[in-house]
């Protein structure tokens, strides 16, 4: 394992156990600050601390609850940050990487075999045109805000079936109020990682050339001069903003410590392993009856279908794994070991 890697293990454990230690602590501190104006707890001391905390970390993990269940806030907070991902509309990386030589290879090969059988090919040709506009796509409002509009009139020209209604529904009042919620706390997050630098060193400077103005000083009141507050900014607060910009583009540019925290952070997903719930609904349930089909056209022309039988076999398997189950990602994963190479030249072909 490379330092890097061990780093951000270490970093990514830090932080799954904060927020448990953050809320326990937080509420300990309270629970001994006010727990001598609770009249039952009042005379039992550190007992009665202790008690007051728990019952605050509760309270807390309650809203928790209802903000999870109830609320179900994790829907339209998902909606919220995916609406705003430029990749939610244009390719992204994997998808020149991956979905672009799939779709290419699948949709080639069927408009030969429906060209050799003397079937129309229009749906397909339809399809190659659309897909050919969506990986030409930029990360720019004209691409991005058109996208939506684009996939939309492709499904109204091109249904699943003759009743096929991919007409928009309006969301409830509830719907829309929490996707508000969600908007303004996205937003809120968005200013406070813009401005939150700036701010921690504003006030750390502040701190700073006050302790240093004071030191020694009988000033009345308190107050630090305007003039002395500025030369502060510009002595302490912007050459430690420098410094720290400066350390953020080495950890960036020269350490890359973000591959390794992604590497972690994908390691600890339990659905690297076992299907997603998109996967489930819409791939999983798609792709065994796309294979099924290949594997009947297979065996009316008199092909091998032991490979087509082989993957089948596999994404069956492969569906049945629960991701509540421990053993199911280690399962995953030797299943995955026991289709071997993928993909490979034969001999005398490159």
């Amino acid at each position: 394992m490379s330092i890097k890697k061990w780093i951000m293990k270490q970093y990514w454990r830090i932080g799954a156990i904060r927020a448990l230690t953050s809320l326990a602590l937080g509420m300990f501190v309270l629970g001994r600050l006010y727990y001598e104006y609770v009249p039952v707890l009042q005379d039992m001391g550190l007992i009665g601390a202790l008690l007051l905390g728990s019952a605050l970390v509760l309270v807390f993990m309650g809203l928790g609850w209802i903000y999870d269940v109830k609320g179900r806030m994790w829907s339209p907070q998902a909606q919220a940050t995916v609406e705003r991902s430029p990749f939610s509309y244009v390719a992204d990386y994997r998808s020149y990487a991956v979905d672009y030589a799939v779709f290419y290879s699948i949709l080639k090969t069927l408009k030969r075999i429906e060209s050799k059988l003397g079937l129309g090919t229009e749906s397909t040709d339809d399809v190659l045109v659309y897909l050919d506009g969506f990986f030409h796509r930029g990360i720019n409002r004209k691409d991005i805000f058109s996208a939506l509009k684009d996939a939309t009139d492709f499904m109204q020209d091109h249904p699943f079936t003759q009743q096929s209604d991919v007409a928009e529904r309006t969301p409830s009042l509830g719907g829309k109020a929490k996707l508000s919620f969600q908007v303004q706390m996205l937003r809120l997050t968005w200013i406070q990682s813009l401005t939150g630098l700036f701010q921690d060193v504003l006030i750390f400077g502040t701190f700073v050339i006050t302790l240093v103005y004071f030191e020694g000083s009988d000033v009345i009141g308190g107050v630090v001069p305007l003039e002395i507050l500025i030369f502060g900014f510009f002595v302490v607060s912007l050459p430690l903003f420098v410094l720290l910009a400066v350390l953020g583009w080495f950890y960036d540019r020269k350490l890359q410590i973000w591959t390794p925290d992604l590497m972690v952070q994908v390691e600890r997903n339990p659905f690297t392993y076992v299907a997603e719930p998109r996967l489930h609904i819409l791939v999983l349930p798609a792709l065994i009856v796309v294979l099924e089909t290949l594997r009947q056209v297979l065996l009316s022309l008199g092909e091998e279908t032991s490979e087509v039988e082989q993957i089948l076999t596999y994404i069956k398997e492969y569906s049945k794994l629960d991701v509540t189950r421990d053993e199911d990602m280690e399962h995953a994963r030797n299943l995955r070991k026991s289709l071997g190479v993928l993909f490979k030249a034969e001999e005398g072909r490159v």
